[in-house]
């Protein structure tokens, strides 16, 4: 699995990088704009992500801003909805209008911080994405 994840502060996106080691390749970007770059390079060598935790608040362009970007990029590219990126929206606080605005814009899920693994890798699951034996049976 190629895993994207967006984060701009280092500590909680280690964290995740380190939690989501075992279930794929992971590429930690600090930005919003990086994100849909690296979005970009991906389909043009034909390796897209498969799933993306991007974080709702960033300064230069916030989570929402990217996800939109995102899916209007891929109804540009005229990906079946079935093979899209997954993407799952890390959020400090829960402001349900903000969550509201990120099921209409099309995430798959949302997770708060802080978080568990066990907790992480449900939502993961609960998507569709499938989790090697050695993640299921550290659970």
């Amino acid at each position: 699995m190629n895993i994207l994840i967006v984060e701009d502060d280092a500590t909680p996106g280690n964290v995740l990088k380190k939690h989501l080691s075992p279930v794929g390749a992971c590429t930690l970007v600090e930005s919003g704009k990086a994100a849909i770059r690296l979005f970009d390079k991906s389909h043009k060598e034909k390796k897209p992500f498969d799933l993306m935790l991007l974080d709702i608040s960033m300064p230069d362009m916030d989570g929402i801003q990217v996800l939109s970007v995102i899916r209007k990029k891929e109804k540009q590219l005229r990906i079946d909805p079935s093979d899209q990126i997954k993407i799952i929206m890390v959020t400090a606080s829960i402001r349900m209008a903000s969550i509201k605005q990120c099921i209409r814009l099309g995430c798959n899920s949302y997770v708060s911080k802080p978080f568990t693994p066990s907790k992480l890798f449900a939502e993961l699951e609960r998507i569709g994405l499938e989790l090697p034996e050695s993640v299921k049976g550290s659970r």
